[in-house]
């Protein structure tokens, strides 16, 4: 990822921090401390977009595999380990889901 977008997220942190440091930060740190390593990079990424900010699956697991935050798994793709990773940050209840789509290739978040 770009430094300068690190630099939005960062922005975009502080000042909802600064409202209320302890508002939200402990509700997060507890949800992070408790994922899989391998899922960390994933929640983590989408501090770089603006809140309700949607966007198709298709284009997320794209993102996640270019960035390198996809194990290889034998035997699926790793779009369809991206796709597994994504679900299971819904199903924590991370990530909010506002349309559902028959395909969940075009499904957005």
């Amino acid at each position: 990822m770009k430094e300068h977008l690190w630099h939005k997220v960062a922005i975009s942190l502080s000042s909802v921090i600064s409202e209320d440091p302890n508002k939200f930060s402990n509700i997060l740190e507890l949800s992070y401390k408790h994922l899989p390593m391998h899922l960390k990079p994933c929640f983590l990424y989408f501090g770089a977009f603006e809140e309700d900010e949607e966007m198709s699956v298709k284009e997320l697991t794209h993102r996640w595999v270019g960035e390198g935050f996809i194990k290889k798994e034998e035997g699926k793709s790793s779009e369809d380990v991206a796709y597994e990773y994504l679900v299971d940050l819904i199903d924590r209840s991370l990530i909010q889901v506002s349309e559902k789509n028959i395909s969940r290739q075009s499904q957005d978040l």
